[in-house]
């Protein structure tokens, strides 16, 4: 449960002066259509300070806002940082750790032909649109951090009764609630969820005949 918690409770971050937001989707989205070396973990090391900036100032805004243009702060700490190879290079470190500490997806598996097999996480758009259909606000759907909406669709289409179960923690296989005994699904079930969320997951499995 700890890439939960780390996702729901994502620390406060602040670079080079700018206060961050949770990473996003709306983030990822705009970094990735104007070519942000930062998109490519292999490639943020050798972002430039211009691109560090850019980066800093989309992240440190939230959905729908798009107006990233230069000010006179941010021309000036570009400089500065240009003339600071060093300092650019550990900031540049730190930003690639904040995109990382926000990507902490659950592991969850399918059920494909003969057997379970690991699934690819959505894509953003797929786990957006899951999210606002579950009458998530559009905006607050696009803010969140991305671990904490992979972790929220995960849950949706558990409760849905879609075949794609959350992976134990400290196991290699992952949870088959239909091939457990029944005390021990709950058990799981009401350790994952919080009480209303396994009220209903109980209602469904109730209804769906699994118990």
């Amino acid at each position: 449960m700890e890439s939960f918690y780390n996702a729901f409770l994502p620390p406060s971050v602040s670079i080079c002066g700018y206060d961050l937001k949770s990473f996003s989707y709306n983030h990822l989205v705009i970094l990735r259509a104007i070519n942000s070396p930062f998109t490519d973990s292999s490639a943020g090391a050798i972002a430039s300070a211009a691109d560090l900036i850019t980066a800093l100032k989309v992240c440190s805004t939230g959905y729908p806002e798009k107006d990233f243009n230069f000010t006179r702060k941010d021309r000036f700490n570009s400089f500065l940082l240009a003339r600071q190879r060093v300092r650019l290079m550990a900031e540049c470190i730190n930003f690639s750790s904040y995109i990382g500490a926000n990507q902490q997806v659950p592991q969850f598996w399918e059920f494909k032909g003969k057997g379970w097999k690991p699934s690819s996480c959505p894509e953003e758009l797929s786990t957006i649109t899951l999210l606002i259909k579950n009458n998530i606000d559009h905006s607050e759907a696009w803010n969140m951090s991305i671990g904490y909406a992979n972790w929220l669709s995960a849950v949706i289409l558990e409760q849905a009764g879609n075949p794609r179960v959350f992976i134990d923690d400290d196991e290699t296989s992952p949870i088959d609630f239909n091939n457990i005994p029944e005390d021990e699904a709950q058990k799981i079930a009401m350790e994952l969820l919080p009480p209303e969320k396994f009220k209903s997951w109980l209602k469904a499995r109730k209804e769906k005949g699994s118990i």
